[in-house]
């Protein structure tokens, strides 16, 4: 079975760096700061994720749809505005459900060569390298683009 992570993050910069640390290294390193997610933004990633069901064990969540596709989520996206998404199996309404999270979050998804977002999916104040943009009209679109991995993403993983 073949599977990929996605990293679905808002593009809303402020325009300032902060600090943190290198998740590989744990030296100190300079990234864009991002703003948080609106509380309707919240609102609507929630009920997305409610919709689709899924067994929640606090962090995150398992869900598996009708047709067979798999997913793993991060549920800690509200203070983050970002959220890590593991495809473990694909299917059309797997497809359907990340192109609804995408909408609902403002959120891209952050390939290491390209953002894939929607026409609604604002990106504000982007720093200087920011990668190609890729607008994505429909799910079937989100699903042609992610079935070719463009741009050396989304990363297959072996189950």
């Amino acid at each position: 079975m073949m599977g990929y992570e996605l990293l679905f993050k808002s593009c809303r910069f402020t325009g300032k760096l902060k600090e943190q640390a290198n998740p590989f290294t744990r030296e100190p390193m300079s990234v864009p700061e991002i703003k948080p997610l609106t509380e309707s933004e919240v609102d609507a990633v929630q009920a997305v994720v409610d919709g689709a069901g899924g067994s929640d064990d606090g962090c995150v969540n398992f869900s598996k749809f009708s047709d067979g596709g798999e997913a793993e989520f991060s549920t800690d996206f509200a203070e983050k505005a970002w959220m890590l998404f593991i495809c473990v199996q694909p299917s059309p309404a797997l497809i359907n459900f990340i192109y609804n999270l995408l909408v609902a979050g403002n959120w891209a998804i952050c390939l290491e060569y390209a953002v894939i977002k929607t026409p609604t999916t604002a990106i504000e104040s982007p720093p200087d390298k920011f990668p190609q943009i890729i607008e994505c009209h429909s799910a079937d679109e989100l699903g042609e683009l992610l079935a070719s991995g463009i741009y050396g993403g989304p990363q297959p993983m072996d189950s």
